[in-house]
């Protein structure tokens, strides 16, 4: 083998060393604390691994792996052992026993017919676990385990450190052996574990009960038993549709026999237009939703576009109809390649507009980047912009290889019907500006540094495979032309018509103010003032008759080019397009001299009016003087070169509205179906993760947006994948399979909705079991249901929804969020942007703008304050008690009850209604005969006047309370 393979191969196959052509030098480190606590000696020169090496042992051994064996001293000899330390080559450094028996194995898998690739390093060392490379008597695995290097014989565990890494082995070969999860590798179903022991056979009700089950049993633990019916009811319609059930509804539930009556009830929250609300807030979390923010400083937008709540309607309207999600995700990426005509689609692509920078496009692109993986594919690529991922098997260069897929798009505002000015409305979406463009590596990440002999084509992450198809797109007139769409051309018509009639209006009383002013000045009895306001009204006259020239001018202009362009896009050799087209030319270059003769009348006058102001001895009139008379000439010039340009017959006419390519590179496009193709390994293991999250407060990945080798591993990989499974190719509830009658199409999210919330495991109880607690503290094992605080959005739509206020409409422009007390829609449709969002939303840990792919909750202060005494609950509170002033109720007892279940959809119990008949007593006492204290008290808190009746007021204090309650903000 010649010198040149025999590196390629070492560079190959060695796990942890730095030998790459790109490599950095090695580092020297201190040994790892790690090695001293056990005993370790520590030894000369140990150096740290190449980051994209190291994935090798950790993606074997995980957290077990200790820091010792995370250097290149693993499988290197260092500059102190090797024969000849003075013709050491860092770069290159000689194999230890155990490198090269790992380097043999790589070289007898390339010449064993294995396609021409090295065996992979991770199969390589499960491969001689069990060896005893160095001969000391240990095996490579335990030693490993032990913190020490498996190719050295000095190195050799003895007593408790031998038997805690021999305990490690068995625990860690327990947990490896029941199911191998392999994210990178394509989905594959695994078979739904057919005989488990449970207390109780009926508690397992889907596949999701017989995993969940099982472990259970290897863990010795057992499910809690079943939530009481109000409870199941409430999770689940905070759950589905975020609103709790109402106090009929929670009596109807519980007086329903039929043993299908949760199953029916959880089919109509899904058919509930609340449901694509609901979800609608939870994916725009996680596809990093921001309206505009309104700021145009400099008319600079700096994040995100107007219009782009055409993006969260087109979300919500998407759940509601159970779209695909893949579909869905198709239509984000590349709806203005897929479906380049349909406006409903192309509001999809808000998911690229929300990362538009004006001032930053380099910023704009590494969002762009970042997100896309974070959110579709649960990969940190963001990592490798600036050097190889330090953990997953990803290269720089694949990073600015999936950068060229979004190189050459744009953002652009389209016309919608009846409104000719898309910044007043308009349909926020991208497109390829440059479908040739170029991406070059950025040396070490600096984007003043691009090596520009190294340019990039547009490729997804190799490790990922799938096949990639790119194909560019040859786009419809309607596409790269809107001006040509009817609804443009009306609106656009219809605009010139409005400008001309405007202006008539000015000139119309610009003429008689100038004849009123004329017949003043031509009096007897005349001033100077009368004569110097008829001068006045006749410069304002001309200007007004300018005005409407001009306007009738555009007018004309605009109906020749329509007549023009409809000559040459909508009829095939239409005979008169040519003679059209002339007239377009000419109606434009009339209309540019109207316009610059309007501009000249407009600075004409600016300049008369100083010079009137120096005779009335303005000082600062000079001044002002010389500025007005640069623009006077400025403005005959511009005049000149249009009437120059009037007498010319050649030339062409401005299209209506902007033109945009006829071509799109299908980058985006290719991106998207590459990700939604059956053998795409992460797509959809991230989707149900992110729904299990939502669910159950913690995903079966924790890191849902890391499902790389530094992010957590699942709790349950064999459940995560045949949810994955499940959501493509969907069997359960199909014609063949289980009783349920439910129509199964791919990647339909109400499908996984349902097979989650009837599951035994969503329906336990949340009771905490004190033996379980200490076995699993953390409920990683789903023994229970944990209880969750509402997130901010359910606790003001609650609070309205209770009181009967909330506006369930659907749909529209944001609104201002400081409206947030005063108008009653769901918290969905108020503005969400950087520094403009809703102070109490907030205060309940809204999401944040930058990204939320995980919801936090916070206990502070602040939150039992706002409930307490913000406007919000009181008057909600108040607008409650009023509307059941005419609620039959025969004693303070019903009340209570009846306030009980309708706030916090559960039955009072003896203790709690003795205490609230107790308050309303001692309230209306209160409210009656107050003592000097009572009366300040209620003077600080009632922000608005409380009704007069001393009962009633007791009984808004009692509602107040309640939607105060623990239970209340608690998803239980």
């Amino acid at each position: 083998m010649t010198r040149s393979n025999r590196l390629l191969l070492l560079r190959n196959s060695c796990p942890v060393a730095g030998v790459s052509t790109r490599c950095r030098r090695v580092r020297v480190l201190v040994l790892a604390a790690v090695a001293a606590a056990i005993g370790v000696a520590c030894l000369a020169l140990p150096v740290e691994a190449r980051p994209p090496y190291r994935q090798s042992l950790k993606k074997v051994y995980g957290n077990r792996l200790a820091a010792a064996v995370h250097q290149c001293a693993t499988c290197h000899l260092t500059r102190e052992e090797a024969d000849a330390p003075e013709e050491f080559d860092p770069e290159y450094p000689p194999h230890n026993m155990f490198g090269e028996r790992l380097r043999i194995l790589g070289e007898q898998a390339l010449g064993g017919g294995n396609s021409g690739r090295p065996l992979d390093i991770a199969a390589r060392l499960k491969q001689i676990a069990d060896e005893d490379t160095d001969g000391d008597g240990v095996a490579n695995e335990v030693e490993i385990l032990a913190g020490l290097h498996p190719g050295r014989g000095s190195q050799v565990p003895a007593g408790d450190v031998l038997a805690a890494a021999l305990a490690a082995q068995t625990a860690w070969r327990a947990e490896t052996t029941g199911y191998a999860w392999e994210p990178f590798q394509t989905v594959q179903r695994p078979p739904v574990p057919s005989s488990v022991e449970v207390t109780d056979q009926a508690w397992i009700r889907t596949p999701i009960d017989r995993f969940v089950a099982r472990a259970h049993q290897q863990k010795r633990l057992s499910a809690a038993p079943p939530a009481p019916p109000h409870v199941l009811l409430r999770r689940v319609y905070l759950d589905l549709i975020g609103l709790p059930p109402t106090g009929e509804q929670v009596r109807a539930f519980l007086a329903d026999p039929s043993p299908d009556a949760y199953e029916r009830e959880v089919d109509r929250l899904l058919a509930s237009p609340q449901y694509g609300q609901r979800w609608g807030r939870h994916w725009m979390d996680i596809w990093r939703y921001s309206d505009w923010a309104g700021w145009t400083d400099g008319k600079q937008i700096r994040d995100s576009q107007p219009h782009i709540w055409r993006w969260r309607d087109w979300i919500v309207e998407s759940l509601n109809a159970d779209r695909p999600y893949d579909e869905m995700l198709c239509s984000m990426l590349a709806a203005d390649e897929l479906t380049p005509t349909d406006p409903d689609e192309l509001r999809a692509t808000g998911f690229l507009v929300r990362n538009f920078k004006l001032l930053s496009r380099e910023k704009w692109i590494d969002d762009t980047i970042e997100h896309t993986a974070k959110a579709f594919l649960g990969l940190t690529l963001n990592c490798a912009r600036c050097h190889d991922h330090m953990y997953d098997p990803l290269t720089q260069e694949e990073y600015y290889r999936f950068r060229a897929i979004f190189e050459p798009h744009q953002v652009r505002a389209d016309r919608v019907p009846g409104e000719a000015d898309p910044t007043v409305d308009g349909i926020a979406r991208v497109f390829d500006a440059e479908p040739q463009a170029v991406t070059y590596l950025y040396v070490r990440g600096d984007d003043r540094h691009p090596d520009k002999n190294r340019p990039q084509s547009a490729l997804p992450p190799s490790m990922l495979g799938g096949e990639w198809t790119l194909k560019p797109v040859s786009l419809p007139l309607n596409a790269y032309y809107p001006g040509i769409q009817s609804h443009v051309r009306t609106s656009l018509l219809k605009a010139a018509e409005s400008h001309v009639a405007a202006a008539r209006g000015q000139w119309e009383e610009a003429e008689l103010a100038k004849s009123k002013a004329s017949a003043l000045a031509q009096a007897t009895s005349a001033t100077d003032a009368d004569r110097l306001a008829s001068a006045k009204t006749e410069r304002d006259f001309r200007l007004a008759a300018s005005r409407l020239a001009a306007a009738e001018a555009q007018r004309a202009s605009t109906m020749a080019r329509l007549e023009a362009d409809h000559a040459k896009y909508d009829e095939a050799e239409h005979p008169q397009a040519l003679d059209l087209a002339r007239a377009a030319v000419r109606a434009e270059r009339n209309a540019a001299v109207a316009q610059a003769a309007l501009e000249l009348q407009i600075a004409e006058n600016v300049l008369a009016d100083w010079q009137a102001k120096v005779a009335a001895g303005d000082p600062d009139a000079p001044r002002r003087i010389q500025g007005a008379t640069e623009k006077r000439d400025a403005a005959a010039k511009t005049l000149t070169e249009a009437l120059a340009a009037q007498a010319k017959t050649d030339g062409d006419y401005s299209p209506l509205v902007e033109k945009y390519p006829k071509e799109s590179s299908g980058r985006r496009a290719a991106l998207a179906h590459w990700l939604t193709s059956r053998d795409q390994p992460l797509s959809a293991r991230v989707a149900v993760n992110h729904i299990w999250n939502r669910h159950f407060g913690r995903g079966l990945v924790e890191t849902v947006f890391d499902f790389g080798q530094n992010g957590k591993p699942p709790s349950h990989p064999a459940l995560l994948d045949w949810l994955a499974a499940e959501f493509m190719e969907p069997t359960w509830g199909a014609a063949s399979g289980p009783p349920q009658d439910h129509p199964c199409a791919p990647w339909s999210m109400k499908h996984i909705h349902r097979l989650i919330v009837t599951s035994g495991v969503y329906r336990m109880a949340s009771q905490v079991d004190t033996a379980h607690r200490e076995l699993d503290p953390e409920n990683l094992a789903y023994t229970r249901m944990t209880p969750k605080r509402m997130e901010a959005e359910l606790v003001r739509d609650s609070v309205l929804y209770v009181a009967g206020n909330l506006d369930l409409s659907a749909g529209g422009a944001d609104i201002d969020h400081a409206q947030g007390f005063a108008v009653p829609r769901r918290s969905l449709y108020f503005r969400q942007a950087a520094e403009k969002q809703m102070t109490f939303l907030k205060i309940f840990d809204v999401a944040a703008v930058t990204e939320c792919y995980q919801r936090k909750s916070s206990i502070m202060p602040q939150q039992a304050l706002a409930m307490a005494n913000s406007e919000l609950t009181i008057t909600q509170a108040r607008r409650l008690a009023r509307a059941w002033e005419h609620r039959p109720c025969s004693s303070p007892e019903e009340f209570v009850a009846a306030a009980f279940e309708h706030v916090l959809a559960r039955p009072v119990t003896q203790a709690e209604c003795d205490m609230c008949v107790q308050f309303l007593h001692d309230r209306t006492t209160v409210v009656r005969q107050p003592t000097a204290g009572q009366e300040l008290k209620l003077e600080v808190l009632e922000l608005k006047v409380p009704v007069a009746d001393p009962e009633s007021r007791a009984r808004e204090s009692l509602l107040h309370v309640l939607l105060n309650h623990h239970d209340f903000v608690t998803i239980h």
